[in-house]
């Protein structure tokens, strides 16, 4: 394969993907036939970038779907990537175990804050990418042309850059809780689709709440014996606790609050499980609702954990003069799985697969030439 042949066909993957197909085959016909009429290839390659550059994005003729159904996706999409990077900003900025434990030179400190320097990228793209999406759906409505929205989209992709960075500031982060759930109501709202066998939504359900209860368990044990350990390593855990008990920084019955956390954790787990099981659950709960529940589940876990360890964190620092951060790399992983998590709940529930149109589009006119 020639380098022509090579950028005619990168080019048409950049087309719709109703009209990919047609283009790359012209294009490539152009080329085998360029030397019989005498062009240049080099023009046929040229032609295949004005094109692909110029295109009308939103024609249905191109991309096989109304432009409001087309539109619609998009601004789905953008609600997604942009809800990612509210969840992955705020993340980094809750978290404070993959900052922590860089700062204080803690064990694990420079694996977990690079993977926190990752995530924080990853939310200035997906920023970037969900007002390209939004630029895209408002171009697609209006049935302006690619060439026309390429400046804009650079211009707002940079913009969106910089809000996800500012999301990533602490007071600016607490802004982003209530538009993450509302997104995510959103998310479990729009996620619809075939219902799946009995088999296939046994065996994920099952998953999701084993993977939840992993997490449950593990946040439990992190909060109540690893992380106070790490904070104080010199003193053994029940001395700790002692400690803390004897400058009333913490009362003796601190574990029932704990243990209601776990409970209702627990008690959510349990009716996940129930419900993805039971025969008429399939209508109000297709396949990739259940996904979205189970991604929420264990986001939910994670995000309402420091309702169980903020008290005994602040005993720890004020008792031993210290930080509240968490000091074990428990607590950092915690974080990123439930990230990773509520990321996936809103990718899953709001970028579904494209609708199919109901009839064959006609073909719209493939130009080749400058």
């Amino acid at each position: 394969m020639t380098a022509a042949e090579r950028l005619v066909r990168l080019l048409a993957a950049t087309l719709p993907r109703a009209s990919r197909d047609r283009y790359r085959e012209e294009w490539t016909a152009d080329l085998d036939g360029a030397a019989e009429i005498g062009m240049a290839r080099g023009a046929i390659v040229r032609g295949a970038a004005v094109t692909a550059l110029t295109i009308d994005r939103g024609d249905p003729g191109h991309t096989g779907m109304p432009r409001t159904a087309l539109a619609a996706r998009l601004a789905r999409r953008a609600v997604a990537t942009g809800g990612s990077a509210a969840v992955l900003a705020a993340g980094w900025s809750f978290s404070g175990g993959q900052s922590s434990l860089w700062a204080e030179g803690l064990p694990g400190g420079a694996v977990f804050a690079a993977i926190g320097a990752g995530l924080g990228l990853l939310a200035l793209a997906f920023g970037a990418l969900a007002l390209v999406l939004s630029l895209s759906a408002v171009s697609a409505l209006a049935g302006r042309t690619a060439r026309g929205a390429l400046l804009l989209t650079a211009v707002v992709a940079v913009f969106g850059a910089v809000v996800a960075a500012g999301i990533a500031q602490r007071g600016l982060a607490l802004l982003a809780v209530p538009l993450v759930g509302v997104l995510l109501a959103f998310a479990i709202a729009a996620s619809t689709g075939p219902a799946g066998t009995r088999k296939v939504r046994t065996v994920s359900g099952l998953a999701f709440a084993g993977l939840a209860l992993i997490v449950l368990t593990g946040a439990v044990i992190h909060t109540t014996v690893w992380n106070p350990s790490a904070r104080v390593p010199a003193l053994p855990l029940e001395q700790i606790y002692a400690e803390m008990i004897a400058q009333r920084q913490l009362t003796p019955d601190f574990g029932i609050g704990v243990g209601v956390w776990a409970a209702m954790c627990l008690g959510a787990i349990v009716l996940f499980a129930l419900a993805t099981s039971l025969p008429g659950a399939t209508r109000t709960l297709p396949l990739r609702r259940l996904i979205v529940l189970g991604c929420l589940l264990v986001g939910g876990i994670v995000f309402t954990q420091w309702f169980a360890a903020f008290g005994i964190g602040m005993a720890l620092a004020d008792t031993f003069a210290t930080s509240g951060a968490d000091a074990a790399w428990s607590g950092a992983l915690l974080g990123i799985v439930g990230q990773v998590a509520l990321v996936a709940a809103l990718l899953v529930g709001l970028t579904g697969p494209a609708r199919q149109p109901d009839a064959e589009p006609s073909p719209a006119p493939a130009p080749t030439l400058p």
